[in-house]
């Protein structure tokens, strides 16, 4: 009896099982990022942090590098790892509640904002715009996909369970982009043949192109996102009158939003406006590459309230890989 291969997964632990490579640059990076928040935060003490934590996903990709932090930072770390089911977002909410937990971070993903709305906007060749306050074009529809549904009802859940609990942690939601090292693959190839293969755009070797072009909005590096996850506990801890905040992982807009009409040709204007008045200059740092300019942008990304001072209900957060 013939049975089904099953396909190769495209997370970041399978990559980094068969490509000695992308693991060496992924512990590279990781401890890169690790040093450089560390000596950060050794540098000013009078941030708060608190003196024990436990990281859901300990031993993942992001997990991995917090755990390493709050150690060198003379935090107790209890490390969790597991199914769904054991750690899931009820259950730990549950505990941090029991436990009298000062602060709950959860780390979401800005994929459960590209909904139906924002592919039909683009599918006209529209330019959507993406946050996490009022006037967004994602910012009440349901996701598309299981994964941003399943981070949508967290969401959901702990801004009920923190208007409804008499007492219990500050909790602080960090919408994260893509930040793992890995190339982008081509899903579309991996459900036909169950095969690995690069993604079209990476076939002439631009990979590097790829990732500066999320660096739009669609990517942040590791060692912002370990900074943003720092400062979310600091916050968490020193300002518990607030009982709910989310926030958008990636630079301020590169666009105001009455720039460009986000009707039908929105993302080409866009583009131009991005590439020849925002950053001339990267179109020149494309061309000593040999890298195209994109004729489109057809996402707006705004983080602008992550990167606020934090008297002015922010993160105070301000990455440092941006584009350009």
């Amino acid at each position: 009896m013939a049975t089904q291969t099953e396909a190769p997964r495209l997370d970041l632990a399978y990559l980094r099982s068969v490509d000695s490579r992308l693991d060496e640059l992924a512990a590279a990076i990781q401890t890169s990022a690790v040093n450089d928040v560390v000596r950060a935060w050794s540098q000013q003490g009078s941030r708060a942090l608190p003196k024990k934590v436990l990281v859901s996903g300990s031993s993942g990709y992001l997990g991995e590098v917090l755990v390493r932090t709050f150690v060198q930072l003379g935090v107790e770390v209890i490390g969790m790892d597991g199914s769904p089911a054991r750690t899931g977002t009820t259950n730990l909410w549950n505990a941090a509640v029991a436990n009298n937990a000062k602060a709950f971070i959860h780390t979401s993903t800005t994929s459960l904002m590209v909904t139906s709305t924002v592919k039909d906007i683009e599918a006209r060749g529209g330019l959507a715009f993406l946050g996490v306050e009022e006037g967004d074009e994602a910012s009440t529809e349901e996701p598309r996909n299981k994964y941003g549904r399943s981070k949508l009802r967290a969401e959901m859940l702990l801004e009920e369970g923190s208007a409804a609990a008499v007492s219990g942690p500050s909790v602080i939601v960090l919408r994260a982009p893509r930040f793992f090292p890995e190339d982008a693959f081509d899903s579309d190839a991996l459900a036909k043949s169950g095969t690995l293969e690069k993604s079209p755009e990476l076939s002439n070797g631009s990979g590097a192109r790829t990732k500066a072009l999320e660096l739009l909005g669609t990517r942040t590096s590791l060692v912002d996102l370990l900074d943003a996850h720092m400062r979310a506990m600091a916050l968490a801890l020193s300002d518990e009158s607030r009982r709910f905040r989310r926030f958008l992982l990636t630079p301020p807009a590169l666009l105001e939003r009455g720039e460009i009409t986000p009707d039908a040709g929105g993302a080409k204007a866009a583009a131009k406006k991005v590439f020849e008045t925002k950053f001339p200059e990267a179109t020149s740092l494309f061309e000593k590459h040999g890298w195209t300019v994109p004729e489109t942008v057809p996402r707006i990304y705004d983080g602008s309230l992550a990167c606020r001072p934090v008297e002015s209900g922010g993160l105070g957060w301000t990455p440092k890989w941006t584009f350009p």
